[in-house]
């Protein structure tokens, strides 16, 4: 007789989510790029808040974080991830929005480009969420990127 524990299908957390499992990634400024949707990302934050609380809210204080880290001491490899939280809301959640892995520093800033266009789009057309519209606003922060 067999044992039960073998005639069953091994069923994995990724197999019922349906998660696929390749992942698009580009390469640009010799560095290789996974992007997140910016809009997507911003509506997984604003998901975990309750309806009484983004009642009240009508801008969205959208900030964004970047710094390089090197993976190894014994190795060149940077892992740059491009983080994303809206700032007026608490409890704060941070998410990414890239994440760029390479030999080396990036070559350039090309590889932030696909991210921002889509920020610029969202900050003129806002954000549809729970039959309301966030708009964008602009922070005062200024962004100083280093060379």
């Amino acid at each position: 007789m067999k044992h039960q524990f073998f005639t069953r299908k091994i069923v994995i957390v990724r197999t019922l989510k349906k998660t696929p499992r390749g992942i698009k990634k580009e390469y640009i400024s010799g560095m290789e790029v996974y992007y997140y949707s910016v809009r997507d990302q911003v509506e997984s934050i604003l998901n975990r808040y309750s309806s009484s609380k983004l009642s009240n809210l009508s801008d969205l204080h959208l900030q964004l974080n970047l710094d390089g880290i090197p993976l190894f001491k014994s190795s060149p490899k940077n892992f740059w991830p491009l983080l994303i939280t809206v700032r007026n809301l608490s409890p704060t959640f941070v998410l990414p929005l890239l994440i760029a892995c390479g030999p080396s520093k990036p070559d350039d800033l090309a590889f932030l480009k696909k991210p921002f266009d889509e920020l610029s789009t969202l900050r003129s057309d806002g954000i549809h969420f729970m039959n309301k519209k966030f708009k964008e606003k602009e922070t005062k922060i200024p962004t100083v990127f280093l060379f």
